[in-house]
């Protein structure tokens, strides 16, 4: 778990937080021990897209859900993530808690948007050389 890219953060079946990764202590720009017994609802607001991952997966809904997210961090920017949350359970089928996996997804948007801007640009640049080509015909 601690050479993993993407931050682990495991739940116990009251939604209290009992593991957290490295990854998931830089994702999110705090430490474990921060995080380490917090109920989710004392981290995230329970009207949150990853808030309502996570207590379904304990709540036994489907083997895996996703939904992408900010983040809130402290004291910088809420941190785009894609977001998975699994239900875990004991060997008679019953909830005992759930894991969610989070994948920064900070870079990803921001190639996204230079490729917008890029292609904003470009259509700019093919109306300007229609635009001189109109001008152009007229005076020849």
């Amino acid at each position: 778990m601690d050479s993993l890219a993407d931050g682990v953060i495991a739940f116990d079946a009251s939604a209290t937080i009992r593991l957290c990764n490295p990854a998931a202590e830089r994702l999110l720009g705090c430490q474990a021990s921060d995080l380490t017994g917090k109920i989710l609802s004392a981290w995230l607001p329970p009207a949150s897209a990853v808030h309502k991952l996570v207590q379904e997966a304990i709540g036994g809904g489907p083997q895996q859900t996703r939904t992408k997210a900010k983040l809130p961090r402290p004291g910088q920017t809420p941190l785009p993530v894609a977001a998975v949350a699994s239900g875990v359970r004991d060997r008679h089928g019953m909830s005992i808690g759930a894991v969610l996996v989070l994948s920064d997804m900070e870079e990803l948007t921001e190639l996204q948007t230079q490729v917008q801007r890029g292609e904003r640009l470009a259509a700019i640049g093919r109306m300007a050389a229609v635009v001189a080509h109109e001008i152009r015909n007229p005076l020849g």
